[in-house]
């Protein structure tokens, strides 16, 4: 009985760690893609641009070059959804990540 109560015990074990990984893979998978909706009202950080709009560092250092109006904080730097918004309509946004240079 004891071979079978461990059998048992170890089948749970596996059940719920295989259920752990799914939910993480999942949780993964949804933080990588991108919102896609940009709140004129809202102010983002450097970081949160860039994972919730899957942007890259290039990209965001070459909105600044640009012309992307940024606000710093000592090392933080923020971004206006509303200046963003004004980028990209602007078209500025577009020649940043054009990979034909």
């Amino acid at each position: 009985m004891s071979k079978q109560v461990s059998a048992i015990a170890a089948s749970r074990r596996v059940e719920r760690v295989t259920q752990r990984t799914i939910k993480a893979a999942q949780v993964a998978k949804q933080s990588q893609l991108p919102n896609g909706s940009i709140d004129p009202q809202k102010t983002y950080t450097r970081g949160a641009l860039l994972k919730e709009f899957g942007l890259g560092f290039r990209w965001f250092r070459e909105a600044q070059k640009n012309g992307l109006t940024v606000a710093r904080a000592g090392k933080m730097k923020f971004v206006s959804g509303s200046d963003l918004i004004d980028f990209i309509k602007a078209g500025r946004g577009q020649a940043v990540t054009d990979n034909s240079k």
